[in-house]
């Protein structure tokens, strides 16, 4: 069997185990609760499906999508690429990078000049670097609003929750 399988039946197997564990442990609490326990999670979830462009290219326009930039360049070695390599060498060198492989094919599927001007690129390594670089801030953007969004619905449900409780 092969080892990329394997873990993927792994990842699934581990995903099916708390969805189970939320269920046993949404029955021991009631529905209506477990109902409400559930609603903040739903919340950033919806609010991160809508808000995490909009987040993502404010982020896009700060220092630290550069700063993400040159980490991604040095990290992966692109320093001394060739900028204006063909396309066969630019293939070449996106098969050779040690990253995985839904991102080796991402990126040679949008190796092309519409996606060099929407990421600004000149060269191969600014491509390759703005594109990585996107795609962490959009997984950023997306964690950060979701514990955002989750925390505060938790806080009011808290609260709602503590006025409830008070004597008349």
């Amino acid at each position: 069997m092969d080892m990329l399988l394997l873990k993927e039946y792994i990842l699934d197997a581990v995903v099916i185990g708390i969805i189970l564990w939320c269920a046993v442990k949404a029955y021991q609490k009631g529905a209506v609760q477990a109902g409400l326990g559930f609603l903040p999670m739903i919340l950033a979830i919806g609010a991160a499906y809508f808000c995490s462009p909009i987040f993502s290219k404010v982020l896009r326009g700060t220092p630290f999508f550069a700063f993400l930039q040159s980490k991604i360049q040095t990290t992966l070695k692109l320093d001394g690429v060739l900028g204006d390599s063909i396309l066969e060498t630019q293939t070449k060198l996106i098969q050779n990078m040690d990253i995985p492989s839904f991102l080796k094919n991402s990126l040679l599927e949008n190796n092309n000049p519409v996606v060099y001007g929407i990421l600004k690129a000149d060269k191969v390594q600014d491509y390759i670097t703005g594109y990585l670089a996107n795609v962490c801030l959009n997984i950023i953007s997306v964690v950060l609003i979701i514990v955002i969004i989750w925390f505060v619905a938790k806080l009011i449900l808290g609260a709602l929750n503590l006025v409830m409780k008070l004597p008349g």
